[in-house]
């Protein structure tokens, strides 16, 4: 079920509306499917770790906050900046995040040029919710759906604003809102995962690859 709020009305997204996916192209950069094991997780662009360690395992990025530890992140990002178009976006495809109160896990792009603002998809631990933030506003939010592992943020295909989208198999595509900002030419990503008061057992999130193309 897509929840219409505010921006969705604005652009007439029925409820039930469903994104279909243009062919999805490969990326050069900026990726990985976590296949190989390393000592150095997201060697490709950079890694954040305050209270948190990241490995690979099992072909997923794992990010489990430390125990009793009131503030923890952990940041997979790219370093380099990438193209954002409307047939690809940015993806991540994600297994497992942040399901108590005093955690979250969220999906992050920023503009390459510079900006404090940036788009967000996240999950607050407690809500049972995911939405889609442009900066401090909120666009919209859908229940959390685990089967919908795949999450993406694109321009849409007139290119006049940003639209985040799940999918439980990265072909069809249900939108949680759309920002009528229009999209920057080139983006940064990260995948951030943490929690903002101590826990006893924290969550673990579990990503299984960061812009590589659905099967």
């Amino acid at each position: 079920m897509l929840w219409l709020t505010g921006c969705n009305a604005f652009f007439g997204l029925e409820p039930t509306a469903l994104q279909d996916a243009a062919a999805c192209m490969p990326i050069t950069s900026n990726f990985d499917d976590f296949e190989q094991p390393t000592s150095t997780p997201c060697s490709w662009g950079y890694l954040t770790q305050t209270a948190c360690t990241a490995t690979v395992v099992g072909g997923e990025l794992t990010m489990p906050p430390s125990v009793g530890i009131d503030s923890t992140i952990c940041v997979c990002g790219s370093g380099a900046p990438l193209t954002f178009t409307a047939s690809f976006g940015v993806m991540v495809e994600v297994f497992a995040i942040a399901t108590q109160m005093g955690e979250y896990s969220e999906f992050h792009v920023s503009d390459a040029a510079g900006g404090t603002e940036g788009w967000r998809v996240a999950s607050t631990g407690g809500t049972s919710m995911l939405s889609f933030s442009r900066g401090s506003m909120r666009l919209g939010q859908v229940p959390f759906d685990a089967s919908s592992r795949w999450w993406r943020i694109r321009p849409d295909d007139a290119g006049n604003a940003v639209i985040a989208e799940v999918s439980p198999e990265g072909r069809q595509w249900t939108a949680i809102a759309v920002d009528p900002t229009p999209p920057p030419a080139m983006v940064k990503l990260s995948f951030n995962e943490g929690t903002f008061q101590a826990l006893s057992a924290p969550s673990t999130a579990r990503i299984g690859s960061i812009n590589i193309c659905p099967p």
